[in-house]
């Protein structure tokens, strides 16, 4: 008994001693500021920013502020206080922590520090990394806000506000005619200042009267739907709407002044397109939000049909909705949709290829012959000879060349059947991860969800005409936008046979936090098969849902130099519920199961054309839906356990090594996947001299001399679909990119 006291009398104080250690080890962010680079730091501090500033955050606490760049900061929100150890980097002039070993949040939904007031000429290194709001703030530029630095003017002082974040609240929107108050963590970038507004409420306005809430949607029915808001003092509860964009049915407005705005529309049409612009008004000022863009429930049937072109297991099966197996027959049942079309097909897709399938271009020429209006939107790299056939008269536009500055891949799957038929039971979506070639339907398991619903119908039309240009039966390809260029202008929220459905475009939605947050939704259960996953904060999502005790299963597959760190994340908490694909072909899905099997949680289905990747994130045009639905959910499961069951464990560690790493690391290659097209860009000092594409059997299936240059485009268009070897020899050594894809 005494020998037992006493052990825990010296555990107990080894935990003293421990804690003691750290508290003494911390630093006040001052203190790590005074540090030389290199050295390692631990600070605790309030964070006052989020994902719209992207990988960053900036802390502070009461001596000082200081960035922080780490996925692992990737959950860390506004408010949190935490304890970060890392290492301090000067990076082009900001001084961060980086790498970061550990992060520790202490609790949550703190208040702000109170930002410091400075004019431009005052700003300087012991600010930097804190909240300021600079006052009267001028710009000289009129238009929309883009990832870009602005100047302005403050009382005659020149400073420059930053917007480095594809995902910042603030792209699309009207840069300020009249001064504002400037807000925002205070970096700095090659020794000039920059301030880092996070959303529309860092840019405060001299009015009495400021919003400070997003437009919520609620209640949405057939007939109407409610909008809420909150501004900072009493006002008038009103907007201007329409069912265009011009806003063309004039004011509506709820008596009375209140900070807690509601206004309630009612008496539409099922399946009506609402646009509003919800204001206040206190005396002379007005505090506006952006324009929403709305619809109502549709009287369609609702009917989710789930198809699978590889095997699936029903014993698993809720007896809610059984998966499909359509095998080698994936072609025949889109073409049975074309053939039922009455009024208009829009299809937008990756690649369109009729070898050894079915051919959907005929069955779109005799849908045209028949007075169907037939559109198409295609990758405007893709050889897709399936549009090539198509005949003259049908509307085509392809994107811009990947090549072309920011666009990336028109990367869309989706075909709209009769988006707008008087028949609520007529407008089909068609949608999934699937491209139209053999290898696509018949070999790489892929997924497909067709949703009865003309609602959702509408809004995927509303995405096709902004690539197309036009709402008619041709293109217009001056106002046709694509990637970078396109607005959030679609409806997010539906009610689909009275269940939720939410629906995201890329870049423009903001879909890669929409994935974050439907990771954290899970409660139970995450069961995933990504292509790919290059985006560590979701492979730290998934792992720190498993280590909080849900049930997560990732199938994957392959790994390439960019999604390596992420296996290995993964690899490290979930063991073997990690896997590669273990089946002939591109295992292609992009989908996510939440919950799938539990009584009274929130079941949800991800799926869609979006890889988890930067370029699907930032560049290509994507679509993803989100399926609150334990019925579809779990069909989508009955799918998962097969491909998982023949997934192969990894083990670690991963990948060729041979090479020296530097040189490795100074490798990039994209597209991956690609058509054989892709592009090689090696470092400054590693200019390559050879380029081979190796089998998984060792033969080299494809060389290409190079003449020591920094940049070379491959053309290997003659290799079948798969995964292959990259090689590539430099003056200063050789690397093998570990796989790239043939699709």
């Amino acid at each position: 008994m005494t020998q037992f006291v006493l052990k825990k009398i010296t555990s107990v104080l080894t935990l003293i001693v421990s804690i003691v250690s750290a508290l003494q080890a911390q630093n006040s962010i001052a203190e790590a500021r005074a540090g030389s680079a290199g050295e390692t730091v631990t600070v605790t501090g309030v964070v006052t920013n989020g994902s719209e500033l992207g990988t960053i955050r900036y802390m502070q606490d009461q001596s000082a502020g200081i960035a922080v760049y780490s996925s692992g900061m990737s959950g860390i929100n506004r408010g949190d206080s935490v304890t970060v150890t890392g290492v301090l980097k000067e990076y082009k002039t900001l001084l961060e922590l980086d790498p970061v070993t550990s992060v520790e949040v202490i609790n949550t939904g703190n208040p702000f520090p109170e930002p410091i007031v400075l004019s431009p000429a005052q700003f300087a290194e012991q600010y930097e990394g804190m909240l300021v709001r600079v006052n009267h703030v001028e710009f000289a530029v009129s238009g929309e806000f883009e990832r870009n630095s602005y100047s302005f003017i403050s009382y005659g002082e020149n400073g420059q506000l930053y917007i480095s974040s594809y995902g910042s609240p603030l792209i699309g929107l009207e840069i300020p005619a009249e001064p504002v108050s400037l807000v925002g963590p205070l970096g700095s970038y090659n020794g000039t200042y920059q301030v880092l507004p996070r959303d529309q409420f860092d840019l405060i306005t001299s009015s009495v009267i400021n919003l400070t809430s997003e437009p919520l949607l609620k209640d949405l029915t057939t007939t109407g739907f409610t909008v809420e808001w909150e501004t900072d003092t009493p006002g008038t509860t009103e907007a201007f709407y329409g069912n265009t964009p011009g806003l063309e049915l004039g004011v509506l407005s709820v008596p009375g002044e209140t900070m807690n705005h509601s206004f309630a529309l009612s008496g539409l049409d099922p399946s009506e397109l609402i646009y509003l612009q919800p204001f206040s008004v206190r005396g002379n000022d007005t505090a506006s939000a952006a324009l929403q863009v709305y619809i109502t429930v549709s009287e369609s049937t609702g009917e989710m049909k789930t198809y699978f072109n590889k095997e699936v297991d029903t014993n698993v099966s809720l007896g809610l909705q059984n998966a499909i197996q359509l095998d080698h027959a994936m072609d025949d049942t889109l073409i049975a949709y074309i053939d039922r079309a009455r009024e208009s097909i829009d299809l937008a897709i990756y690649n369109l290829n009729n070898y050894n399938i079915s051919s959907i271009t005929n069955a779109l020429n005799a849908a045209h012959d028949r007075g169907v209006v037939v559109r198409v939107v295609y990758d405007g790299d893709r050889d897709a000879a399936g549009v090539a056939t198509l005949v003259p008269e049908i509307g085509r536009i392809a994107s811009p060349l990947s090549n072309y500055p920011f666009f990336g891949i028109m990367h869309n799957k989706f075909v709209v059947f009769d988006a707008n038929a008087s028949d609520a039971n007529e407008p089909v979506l068609w949608t999934g991860a699937t491209n139209f070639t053999e290898g696509q339907i018949n070999t790489d398991p892929n997924n497909v969800i067709v949703i009865q619903d003309k609602s959702l119908a509408r809004s995927f039309q509303l995405e096709f005409n902004e690539m197309f240009g036009s709402a008619g039966a041709q293109p217009d390809p001056s106002h046709a936008k694509f990637g970078p260029d396109k607005e959030d202008n679609t409806p997010h929220e539906f009610i689909v046979g009275g269940k939720r459905v939410e629906s995201y475009f890329s870049p423009s939605d903001g879909t890669h936090d929409k994935i974050l947050r439907t990771i954290e939704s899970a409660d139970h259960s995450l069961h995933v098969a990504a292509m790919l996953i290059t985006k560590s904060d979701i492979g730290y999502g998934l792992a720190e849902k498993h280590d909080e005790g849900v049930e997560v299963k990732v199938l994957l597959n392959a790994y390439d130099m960019y999604g390596e760190p992420i296996v290995k994340t993964l690899k490290a908490s979930l063991d073997e519920d990690v896997r590669l694909r273990g089946e002939s072909g591109i295992m292609h899905h992009k989908y996510m199961i939440v919950d799938q099997a539990e009584e009274g949680s929130d079941p949800i289905l991800l799926t869609g054309s979006h890889n988890w990747s930067s370029s699907a994130q930032l560049r290509n045009d994507e679509n993803t839906l989100i399926i609150h639905d334990q019925g579809v959910a779990n069909a989508y499961y009955q799918e998962f356990v097969v491909r998982f069951g023949h997934g192969e464990v990894i083990d670690i560690p991963i990948g060729i090594d041979h090479e020296p790493a530097s040189l490795k690391e100074q490798i990039l290659v994209y597209p991956n996947p690609s058509d054989g097209i892709f592009i090689v860009r090696t470092g400054r000092d590693f200019d390559a001299s050879l380029i081979e594409i190796i089998d998984q059997i060792g033969r080299v299936v494809f060389m290409e001399k190079v003449d020591h240059q920094p940049y070379a485009e491959v053309q290997a268009t003659g290799l079948n679909e798969g995964i292959y070897f990259l090689r590539v020899c430099t003056k200063k050594g050789m690397a093998i990119i570990e796989r790239i894809a043939i699709q």
